[in-house]
């Protein structure tokens, strides 16, 4: 966290770099870092109105309609092809208590998901030096 009143900056993940790590995620067995991330990158999603979703919204469905937290805003969203089996086999390696539960059972909070996605991206990083 930054401190009051400094500037800070943000850096930007390529989307070649982006889809490497969902794969390489996915590959490693962290599934549901793999999806957290894969729902961001596509559909540019706050990570509380990803950490609000439930199973049933996102699995065998084309589309589907949220309200935003922060806006409060209604937003449908369409689900592609290539995300759509993305999510299926995410679901079926997690094996969620059943399809009304929340896609991150664990209860994993804002600031805990963005640590970890930070340190995953920390050591892409090191790792393509």
């Amino acid at each position: 966290m930054s401190l009051k009143y400094s500037n800070t900056t943000a850096d930007f993940l390529e989307w070649n770099e982006a889809m490497n790590l969902i794969r390489n995620l996915f590959r490693d067995g962290n599934y549901k870092m793999s999806l957290l991330i894969s729902l961001g990158c596509f559909w540019g999603l706050r990570i509380s109105d990803i950490l609000a979703l439930h199973w049933n919204q996102i699995l065998n469905v084309d589309e589907f309609t949220i309200q935003e937290k922060k806006t409060g805003k209604n937003r449908t969203i369409r689900i592609n092809q290539q995300l759509k089996k993305h999510i299926a086999d995410c679901c079926k390696h997690i094996n969620p208590i059943g399809e009304s539960s929340s896609i991150l059972v664990s209860q994993m909070g804002r600031v805990r998901a963005a640590k970890r996605f930070l340190s995953i991206c920390t050591l892409i990083r090191l790792t393509a030096l």
